[in-house]
């Protein structure tokens, strides 16, 4: 008996990377509005999806320490991970460049860019969105985190912070695919 409830939790724990991986095929889907054109993507450089699944892992375990909370950790990452998903694609239609660190200091021209939108586009993002909301929420629900003592989040923060900073310098627009 004791076995089976030892697997279960174990494959609750490993629904973490599983909501990491679908938070990056979600910011791909949302960038493209074409799944088989993100696979493809990620495939074809598989350098980058490395990257971006690191990055990702890192903001993920950041926010989980930082909260001690997988539901607040989990939501602030889904709705950056749209945002960025959708600025990625707008950005893409109307300047031909892919997202890159120093779009941060612009996201004042996202609301001038965002008038132009079509209904097709909007219809299509929305439905993206919501059923990345509605899985998102399901495996949120299923996931398990480990609880962590203050001396373990401290330092866990600092390491995060540690491999962090490096990837900021290192990932430039010419990464992302």
């Amino acid at each position: 008996m004791r076995r089976k409830s030892d697997l279960k939790v174990k494959l609750k724990y490993g629904l973490i990377p599983l909501y990491i991986l679908f938070i990056l095929i979600g910011v791909e889907l949302l960038a493209r509005l074409n799944p088989l054109e993100g696979i493809i993507a990620m495939i074809i450089n598989p350098f980058a999806f490395l990257v971006n699944l690191l990055i990702i892992s890192l903001c993920f375990i950041f926010l989980l320490i930082l909260f001690n909370n997988k539901y607040i950790g989990s939501s602030i990452l889904l709705i950056v991970s749209i945002i960025l998903g959708v600025a990625a694609k707008i950005k893409y239609d109307f300047r031909g460049t892919g997202s890159s660190p120093s779009d941060f200091l612009i996201i004042g021209e996202g609301a001038h860019m965002a008038n132009a939108l079509s209904t097709e586009f909007l219809i299509k993002t929305g439905t993206i969105v919501a059923v990345l909301i509605i899985i998102a929420i399901f495996l949120m629900r299923k996931m398990m985190v480990p609880k962590l003592t203050i001396l373990q989040r401290i330092s866990s923060l600092g390491v995060t912070i540690v491999f962090c900073i490096p990837l900021y310098f290192f990932y430039t627009s010419r990464y992302y695919y």
